[in-house]
């Protein structure tokens, strides 16, 4: 992932709730790991998180305008899959916030409000 991002281009902070380490892909492209939440007494439950770029082309590792497919491996050897789905239009210029849980993503901008939520996908 590269952390020369154009000024303009939209980033996406992805947050892990859980406590397992997660590996996360998008549109088939291994693009983070995510530490399960601190435990540490000063910062217990703190979800741990990651930059991912809002990109033009699926094939480069990043979420884009159109549909995203999301599958996360899980350091268990579960792995969830969830619907697949488009970001909200905020996504174009402004930043956003996903929240991964064990069973839905929240997408939010970055005033809190609750944009979108993605159930897991039935297996």
């Amino acid at each position: 992932m590269s952390n020369n991002l154009s000024q303009t281009q939209s980033q996406v902070y992805v947050f892990n709730t859980t406590s397992m380490d997660l590996f996360v892909y998008i549109n088939n492209y291994p693009v983070v790991l995510l530490r399960g939440f601190n435990t540490n007494e000063d910062v217990k439950y703190t979800p741990y998180g990651q930059v991912v770029p809002h990109v033009k082309e699926s094939d480069t590792g990043g979420f884009t305008d159109g549909i995203n497919n999301l599958h996360i491996k899980a350091n268990d050897g579960g792995v969830t899959y969830f619907n697949p789905f488009t970001l909200p239009a905020a996504a174009v210029t402004d930043n956003l916030i996903l929240y991964i849980t064990f069973n839905e993503l929240v997408i939010m901008n970055t005033d809190g409000f609750v944009l979108h939520v993605i159930n897991k996908k039935a297996q």
